[in-house]
């Protein structure tokens, strides 16, 4: 939104001033335990509590197009260390200096800049492989705009998941840090980049989301073919329902619980 904000600690949302958040889409925050906010993104650029850009905050590789353009985890074992990770819109019509960047990383360290928290210089825009390097087309787009984190069944460790054609990458990220080599699950339905006038990637669109548990995933294609995503036969976007292992990071099991609609946003009720 525009400079809009929420504080929950009471119980009920209450209007929190001061962001400096303007996102068309995907928006990350992250608060203490104490429910105290620490900083936010747009995928674009990181925000600290003082609504000011966060030390070397800025220039990261998401999108505020992008529909969860960023997503914020705790560093395992660590008080102090923040991961963001960011998806990029999947935009065709590009210039040489400006590929699709697809998912990449960040480290914020809170002790940096007298506790108002910094990115590490060699730790920002981290390159995470979710596509064929081999496939002109996969290595064009790299990724979609969705992502999300399970706890893992360890109940330490998280999995960092995304989705790109037919698969899903499940990044597990553990005291030692985001473990490059995903668990992959091919999911037996292929959404392909189909791209709009305006070399947007329509089937790009649309949330990934857990259930509390960490036992479902469900995944909403705004589209799964080119042209006018929300009129006439081009409305094609469809919603998903999976299984998720938290142990081992496998997706199986789809469920097609919505079809030749326009969805975007899924989510699950607490229980």
């Amino acid at each position: 939104g525009v400079n809009a904000g929420l504080n929950f600690n009471s119980g009920v949302p209450t209007n929190k001033n001061g962001s400096t958040l303007i996102s068309n889409e995907g928006c990350a925050t992250i608060s203490d335990r104490n429910g105290n906010l620490l900083f936010y993104s747009d995928g674009n650029t990181i925000w600290n509590r003082n609504h000011d850009v966060l030390l070397n905050g800025d220039n990261l590789l998401g999108h505020h197009s992008s529909t969860q353009a960023a997503l914020i985890i705790p560093k395992p074992g660590s008080r102090t260390l923040y991961y963001v990770l960011t998806v990029d819109k999947p935009n065709y019509y590009l210039t040489e200096d400006d590929p699709i960047s697809g998912l990449n990383y960040s480290l914020v360290d809170m002790t940096l800049d007298g506790g108002l928290g910094g990115v590490i210089t060699n730790q920002k825009n981290q390159h995470l492989l979710t596509y064929n390097p081999n496939n002109f087309l996969e290595k064009e787009f790299k990724c979609s705009e969705k992502i999300t984190a399970v706890l893992h069944a360890d109940g330490i460790s998280y999995w960092a998941i995304t989705h790109f054609i037919d698969r899903f990458y499940a990044f597990k990220i553990d005291a030692n840090g985001i473990q490059p080599n995903p668990t992959i699950s091919t999911t037996g339905q292929t959404i392909n980049p189909a791209f709009d006038d305006d070399g947007i990637n329509k089937t790009a669109i649309g949330y990934l989301k857990a259930s509390p548990n960490g036992e479902k995933l469900a995944i909403a294609h705004s589209s799964t073919t080119a042209g006018s995503p929300r009129t006439g036969t081009k409305k094609s976007g469809k919603v998903f329902l999976y299984n998720f292992n938290a142990t081992t990071g496998a997706v199986t099991s789809a469920q097609n619980l919505i079809s030749s609609e326009y969805p975007y946003g899924v989510e699950f009720s607490p229980k």
